[in-house]
């Protein structure tokens, strides 16, 4: 959704066909904290 801000990642214990999973992380995102950079070329 466009209000979500929880974002879950997985990690993986190696790159064997398995794969075995170490550890998900889920975090939430505050969205106060986004950064925005306009760059404009006037010349």
């Amino acid at each position: 959704m466009w209000n979500d801000f929880e974002v879950e990642r997985t990690v993986f214990a190696d790159r064997t066909p398995a794969r075995p999973i170490a550890f998900v992380e889920s975090r939430y995102i505050d969205p106060r904290t986004f950064w925005s950079l306009r760059l404009r070329k006037t010349f």
